[in-house]
């Protein structure tokens, strides 16, 4: 499975908003489940802008065990901020669905059937 940008970070320059899109995919490129990331922009109160990146899974099913997994990272500055931030989510993520996450934040999955 991989990551899909759904939204660019709209108003920031195309490098910076390459530069975050490019963490992401990074770190949801071996998503046991497809996301869609988006980002968006803020300004801030000294006049910077600031993105803001949403990931989520596709909606579950109704019966499902799994449930649909939402996040958003707190406002950022650089790409590093995000790569920082949605590896702690990651983790957190794959550890719950009892999947290995390597240094790079991408995952090996161990579950046993």
């Amino acid at each position: 499975m991989s990551a899909t940008i759904k939204r660019s970070a709209e108003g920031a320059p195309s490098e910076t908003a390459r530069a975050f899109e490019d963490v992401a995919l990074e770190l949801l490129a071996e998503s046991p489940e497809p996301c869609e990331v988006q980002f968006g922009t803020w300004p801030s109160e000294d006049g910077r802008l600031q993105l803001v990146c949403r990931v989520e899974t596709l909606p579950a099913t109704p019966f499902g065990a799994e449930l649909q997994w939402r996040w958003w990272s707190p406002l950022l500055d650089r790409p590093e901020e995000l790569r920082a931030a949605l590896s702690v989510a990651v983790q957190a993520r794959y550890q719950r669905l009892g999947v290995a996450a390597t240094s790079a934040g991408t995952s090996a999955a161990i579950r046993s059937f």
